[in-house]
């Protein structure tokens, strides 16, 4: 009977596999950040002679076709159809959000956007506890304080004023339709995971944006350049169809508010390639504000 026992000092199979889970989903998030954060700089040129509802269609109808090949081929219609009622409800609050934060950055710079839809890791604890009755630790709640001094110092910096104009107050929304999307996705308080398969809730996301998309093209325009298709097309796979899947797998194995202080690394990323990329110029505060965001993301993980 010994020889089914763990070594002194190992971990039993199960919390071994299920801590290798959680790295690779911690992983997974991170790199979605870095993409998410680069897209703000992509978006922003694309734009230019681009519609944003011509752009958004784009983007997701490339994601939606990604991620919908699969459920046919391999006979996910049953999988599809038991997705659809949590997929479309969170697709409706990612829809908002893309929207709110694609005319946004009409408005303001990529950079300033990205700090800003930042603090949707402010939003998503209250949200998941309101909404999935999830609890939150100590070290999350105190977390808190560090990652919003950061995202105000950095917002502040970027205009050189405290002010809000209407292309923050745009993405500020955005942050909010966000956060609504990961409470949506994460598994109520002592719920199993959601059943339906990560590729089939990822599929009724896009399909949700795809959708208001076109919706908005009458209103809009279909102006797209081929700087807007290709930035559309990088977005569509890498940004939205991969990084959707990576998300709605990862939360099987993370809970949302640590989803949200992961992608506190989104903004910084976001203001690397602004700078790096796109020749913006970043204040004292805002890298001080960067090192009290990535404070709060580590108290949060």
């Amino acid at each position: 009977m010994d020889r089914l026992r763990p070594a002194a000092g190992t971990l039993p199979r199960s919390a071994t596999v299920g801590r290798a889970a959680e790295a690779l989903a911690t992983l997974g998030l991170l790199l979605n950040a870095a993409v998410w954060g680069l897209s703000f700089v992509l978006i922003r040129d694309a734009l230019r002679g681009t519609s944003v509802a011509a752009f958004l269609t784009a983007r997701f109808a490339i994601a939606t076709a990604v991620l919908g090949a699969p459920l046919l081929l391999r006979g996910g219609r049953r999988a599809a159809a038991r997705a659809a009622p949590a997929g479309l409800r969170a697709g409706l609050a990612l829809a908002a959000g893309y929207l709110l934060q694609t005319v946004g950055l009409t408005l303001i710079s990529a950079a300033r956007a990205g700090f800003i839809t930042g603090l949707s890791v402010v939003f998503v604890p209250p949200l998941a506890r309101l909404l999935r009755g999830q609890l939150l630790r100590p070290r999350q709640i105190a977390a808190l304080l560090p990652a919003t001094l950061g995202l105000a110092l950095i917002a502040g910096d970027a205009a050189h004023a405290t002010a809000l104009n209407a292309g923050d107050l745009l993405v500020l929304g955005c942050a909010v339709a966000f956060a609504l999307q990961i409470a949506l996705l994460a598994p109520r308080q002592g719920a199993l995971p959601e059943s339906a398969g990560p590729l089939a809730l990822a599929f009724w996301q896009t399909a949700a944006v795809a959708l208001a998309g076109a919706l908005a093209l009458p209103a809009g325009g279909a102006r797209l350049t081929a700087r807007g298709a290709a930035a559309a097309a990088f977005l569509g796979l890498a940004g939205t169809a991969g990084a959707l899947w990576v998300q709605t797998t990862a939360q099987r194995h993370v809970s949302a508010a640590r989803v949200a202080f992961l992608y506190t690394a989104e903004p910084l990323f976001a203001a690397l390639f602004a700078v790096t990329l796109g020749g913006e110029a970043l204040g004292g505060a805002t890298l001080a504000g960067g090192a009290l965001i990535v404070l709060g993301m580590l108290l949060g993980l």
